[in-house]
Order: structure tokens, then sequence, then C-alpha cells
């Protein structure tokens, strides 16, 4: 009889342990894998308002999961940054910042020689081209990341 109700708590808690750990149902602190399905570059503008101190206005990460950051996302954004530069007579302000073992970085933009308005149009533009790749994550009013 002991071993009866031993084998039956066992099955019970191994059937709880089993519909806990199903896939769908786990929460992950992880934005690297929360990410890698969709990219930020399709999401919405976050805000218009101007960086503060210490922030950059847009950044513009190129991550990895594993097989090194999406070049050919880097060079559409280069065309699309030169474009800009030249239609609107502009030189945009940003720094290239690497920080992964596999080739990771930012592309940290001020935008102070944008006003508001231009400030959002260029963001859209960018997020527009960008979203395509699963491998570049847009975030504004953030610090930038630290050099390695």
């Amino acid at each position: 009889m002991n071993s009866k109700k031993t084998f039956l708590l066992l099955a019970i808690a191994g059937f709880i342990t089993f519909v806990g750990c199903k896939p769908g149902n786990q929460a992950s602190t992880n934005t690297e894998a929360n990410h890698s399905k969709k990219s930020k570059a399709t999401q919405s503008v976050e805000t218009t308002s101007p960086a503060t101190p210490g922030t950059s206005r847009l950044i513009v990460s190129f991550i990895s999961i594993g097989e090194g950051a999406d070049f050919s996302a880097k060079d559409s954004m280069d065309a699309y940054v030169a474009a800009y530069q030249t239609e609107n007579k502009k030189q945009l302000t940003f720094e290239s910042i690497p920080w992964g073992r596999e080739g990771e970085f930012d592309y940290c933009f001020t935008l102070k020689e944008l006003s508001a308005k231009e400030q959002v149009k260029f963001i859209e533009g960018l997020r527009a081209r960008l979203k395509f790749s699963e491998l570049v994550q847009i975030s504004e009013n953030q610090p930038c990341k630290q050099r390695r």
C-alpha cells in the first residue's frame, strides 16, 4: 500500500512538472531570445522627444544569435543614412560602438541636427528600411553601450 502512494505521488509530481514546463508558458528575461522572432525595427516610434543628456536619440543595435551580426542590414542602413544626408543637406552625428564577441555593435545617433518632426521622419524611414532583419533592434532615448 505504501508503494502505491509513493507511485501516485511521483506520478502527480511528474504531471505537474510536465504541465508547468511547456515551452509556450515559460517566462524569459533574455531580450535577444525574446526579440529573435520579431525585429524591434518593426515596432512603432516610441517617442518624439529629443534625447536627454547622457542618452542617444536613436540607437540601432545589430545583435547576433550565434551567427554574427546582419551586415546586409548594416549596409542598408548606411545607404539610407547617406541618402537622407544628401537629400536633406544635413550631416548626421553618430557613433559606432562595438560590444559583442560575435561582431555585435550599436549605432548611436544624437539627431541634434534635425527638428523634432525631421527626427520622427528619419526614424520612421529607418525602421521601414530595417524591418526585414530579425537581428536589428531599434531603441530611442536610451544610453549607448560602453565600448568593450
